[in-house]
């Protein structure tokens, strides 16, 4: 018989003997310890139900809670909540053939809407509500509006006009064929009367915001506070919802109907989506995980020695309950770990965010590979004649050293994520640490407490139709073709190298949403109301807060100068504060009234005319106004919590920024990243706006930084506990090789059918990593205790086993590549091909590694 090699592991757990002896014999005390520790771990979790009906462990879905809060855009950012009210909108759109049916109907639902209160705080939940424009404070004062610089040009512009006028009546003028060109392009440079009206028009807003054709009105909401507390965000938006079905709209016009939307809607309906996608993937995938457990370990229908037709009836329903006898025992003990592992969480972290919400599903799938090798090798020592405790021993001491190998390997890798910042890898490198740890613990401490149970009141019958006994494959045949396979690889590393460079990044934010067809036909209504109504739809702007109106004043034309110099790459549509809305040296500007005399109203004829009387009219501003004498209407969005004025400033991008590069160059051209220095303004201050659109640019840039540092490390970690196992680097390269090709394989499969990695499935890949190692290292462990030339019997044992494992966990994620959204579907698709590679990889170019060193006799089987 050829020799076998053992590893540190292996020799170490040869010494656990006696400790399955005594789990054998005090399997009650193991599994009330257990329950125990399980009870005491579930109050960190559910424990909020007793004194406030609600979880104690929460689900932070803002992207901000996956970026280090020392981060400038993140602190930005609370500051902005602390100081602005109405950040985020709910938008109602009163639709109907009737317009002053609408606005019937708006003038009795806003005072209702203002009324509505937070039941847990007695506030009220809307800060303001805009409907209609206060046209007539415009228009009296559109003068005022209007730029210095544009009403210094106003006298040349009506100058200009007037000379026109008089030459064209003189005959004896006659166009200066030989002119100088500069008084050509002086006259060129000289605001037109038709110019200056259109600059005093965009001042003038429509009344109402509504569509041209009046058949939607919008109330637009400003709810305190930010739509990024979602519990808070989901009350407000349900409580809307009631107070709207409570008013019989149809008594208003037979037509009318109404919709939500804004950002409110926008983020509840998205985090629902993701709820209910994940309840149904957690369901779906937990009931089809158990199912082929039970099918892989199914035992024989026996009806028994039951006379009756009853009996036999009792003796069958009897065996079907004893097909749940294999799942019980592996999920009951993952359950526990599961439980002990979300505890810790919450001691520790804190709570979940949306990267680690999913990991249920995925510490289910990867810890119950563990009881699947261990609870096979027990049945398959037992189906060779061997008792309870003698199989137990077989399965902890040997199959149980590759399983310890594996989870502490794969779990080194995971908390080595902790030393990024992006706490999407932190936190989950944390909690799945901990979850392979704890899982691995379970099914080698409290399996057999439960194995030992169940074989003490007869519900496992060590007879299986799945598995065969050692004889049938002991035979040491060869393993054909290794050659072809091995080369094979080496030649798709090759050329997928080659190409590696174009495998891409999704950057665009809509393609990871669930996008509602309802949602977006909500979304295409409100941008063509804002385009007639506003005449553009301007995204949501950034924030920065002033100090004071010395400092925005000085910051606001810090911020012209760089909107004016951004000519390579422009984001920056508009720059909007109060002073748009309280407009400064009102004194100087109503010097201009006596531009336009009677003797400019005598000569100019035709529109420019129109255009003089309409300026004349606008001249007759009689003195300045005042803040207080500003309408709320106009000045609501920069009031701030407490009721004043707010110094702070609004910057709308002229891009879309569900793109995540034009969000990147956004929050670049003012200076906002946490990588750059901010906006510095003479006094020598620093200032950094914020949004969700920069949060976004920070998490985005900070994921594929860290990414990288978060795989080299993780490899690194896996790379030195193998060797500290295997004790050789020939050994250690043999593990990882498979590891290696399979990745090409599987950036050559993205790179055929254009998969790209984005903010969710980034963090599969620590997962695929996780099983391509597992996999490996449970071969390589089973063949070093067979020895030389057992690779057949390895792969119709352990590799049958991997082949299972890889079922139920693909199992896991299969939920997720049916679901809507974007972002959790590219999970699912993700997860299931890294993991049906690294499988193939595990059972095909493996063993022919191993075939090939065997034929090459590199090294001699040492004992």
């Amino acid at each position: 018989m050829s020799a076998r090699r053992h590893t540190f592991v292996s020799r170490l757990f040869s010494r656990l003997q006696p400790v399955v002896g005594f789990i054998h014999q005090h399997y009650w005390l193991v599994i009330l310890g257990a329950l125990v520790l399980t009870a005491s771990s579930l109050y960190p979790i559910i424990g909020g139900f007793i004194f406030e009906g609600a979880p104690k462990i929460k689900v932070n879905t803002n992207l901000s809670s996956l970026i280090p809060e020392n981060y400038k855009s993140v602190q930005s950012l609370n500051r902005i909540k602390e100081t602005v009210s109405g950040i985020d909108k709910l938008e109602v759109l009163i639709q109907s053939e009737d317009f002053e049916a609408s606005l019937r109907f708006a003038r009795v639902l806003i005072p209702a809407l203002l009324e509505l209160k937070n039941p847990e705080t007695n506030e009220n939940y809307i800060a303001s509500i805009e409907y209609r424009n206060e046209v007539e404070f415009f228009e009296k004062n559109q003068l005022l509006f209007v730029k210095m610089e544009t009403l210094n040009e106003l006298k040349d512009a009506i100058d200009n006009r007037v000379e026109e006028e008089k030459n064209k009546l003189n005959p004896l003028f006659v166009d200066d064929l030989f002119g100088d060109e500069s008084d050509d392009a002086a006259a060129e440079d000289v605001m037109s009367l038709e110019d200056l009206e259109k600059e005093y028009d965009k001042h003038i807003p429509s009344e109402y915001l509504a569509t041209k054709d009046g058949s939607i009105l919008m109330l637009r909401c400003y709810p305190y506070g930010s739509a990024t507390n979602l519990e808070r965000s989901r009350r407000f938006y349900n409580t809307v919802q009631d107070l709207i079905a409570s008013h019989d709209i149809k008594a208003y016009h037979p037509t009318m109907f109404t919709e939500l939307g804004g950002e409110v809607r926008n983020r509840v309906e998205e985090f629902d989506v993701i709820t209910s996608d994940a309840k149904t993937n957690l369901g779906g995938g937990l009931l089809l995980q158990i199912l082929l457990i039970i099918i892989y370990f199914r035992q024989p229908l026996r009806l028994g020695d039951y006379p009756s037709m009853a009996g036999k009836i009792f003796g069958l329903i009897i065996g079907f309950l004893r097909q749940l006898v294999a799942a019980l025992l592996i999920a009951l003990p993952l359950l526990m770990a599961i439980i002990w592992t979300f505890g810790l969480t919450q001691i520790v972290i804190g709570g979940l965010n949306t990267i680690t919400v999913f990991l249920f599903v995925i510490l289910f799938g990867m810890g119950i590979d563990f009881g699947i090798h261990i609870y096979s090798r027990y049945l398959e020592t037992r189906l060779n004649g061997s008792d309870v405790l003698a199989s137990l021993q077989t399965a902890i001491t040997k199959t149980g050293a590759g399983v310890f190998t594996a989870a502490v390997t794969t779990s080194a890798a995971f908390y080595s994520l902790q030393v990024t910042d992006f706490k999407g890898f932190s936190d989950f490198g944390f909690i799945a640490g901990t979850g392979i740890l704890s899982a691995m613990l379970a099914m080698l401490f409290l399996l057999p407490a439960f194995v030992t149970l169940g074989e003490k009141i007869g519900l496992i019958d060590a007879v299986s139709v799945t598995l065969k006994k050692s004889s049938d494959v002991s035979a040491r045949q060869p393993f054909k073709h290794y050659r072809v396979i091995f080369g094979a690889t080496l030649a798709v590393i090759v050329v997928v190298a080659i190409f590696l460079p174009k495998l891409g990044f999704e950057y665009n934010f809509r393609n990871l949403r669930s996008n509602l067809p309802n949602l977006q036909s909500v979304k295409a209504k409100i941008h063509d109301l804002k385009m007639d109504a506003e005449g553009s739809d301007l995204g949501t702007p950034a924030i920065i807060l002033a100090d004071s109106h010395e400092d925005l004043n000085e910051l606001l034309a810090v911020l012209e100068v760089i909107k004016k110099n951004d000519v390579e790459k422009p984001t920056i549509a508009k720059i909007e504060s109060i002073f748009d809305k309280f407009p400064q040296r009102q004194e100087d500007k109503l010097e201009t009234r006596k531009t336009v005399n009677e003797e400019a109203l005598d000569v100019v004829k035709g529109e420019d005319k129109r255009r003089l009387e309409r300026l004349q009219v606008a001249l007759q501003v009689e003195h300045p106004f005042t803040i207080e004498d500003v309408p709320m209407s106009v000045k609501r969005k920069f009031i701030g919590k407490d009721g004043s004025i707010g110094e702070f400033v609004l910057i709308y991008p002229s891009v879309l920024l569900r793109d995540g590069k034009n969000s990147i160059e956004f929050a670049k051209d003012l200076r906002s990243l946490s990588t750059m220095d901010g906006i510095s303004t003479p006094s020598g201050k620093v200032y950094y706006a914020s949004s969700g659109s920069i949060i976004a640019a920070d998490t985005l840039l900070l994921l594929q930084h860290d990414a990288k540092i978060a795989i080299l490390v993780s490899t690194l970690m896996i790379i030195l506990f193998i060797f500290l196992d295997f004790r050789s680097l020939r050994n250690t390269l043999i593990v990882l090789f498979p590891l290696l090709a399979g990745f090409f394989f599987l950036f050559g499969i993205q790179l055929i059918f254009d998969i790209k990695y984005n903010l969710f499935n980034m963090i599969v890949i620590p997962v695929i990593i996780g099983y391509g190692v597992d996999d490996s290292i449970h071969i390589v462990h089973r063949y070093f205790e067979e020895g030389s030339g057992s690779i057949s019997r390895v792969l119709r044992t352990t590799g049958w086993v991997v082949f299972m494992t890889t079922l139920t966990t693909s199992a896991g994620f299969s939920g997720l590549s049916l679901v809507s959204h974007g972002g959790l579907n590219s999970m699912g698709n993700l997860a299931l091909i890294g993991l049906s590679i690294m499988m193939l990889t595990a059972l095909f170019i493996l063993p022919s590694a191993l075939r090939l060193l065997e034929g090459s006799k590199a090294e001699k089987p040492s004992k």
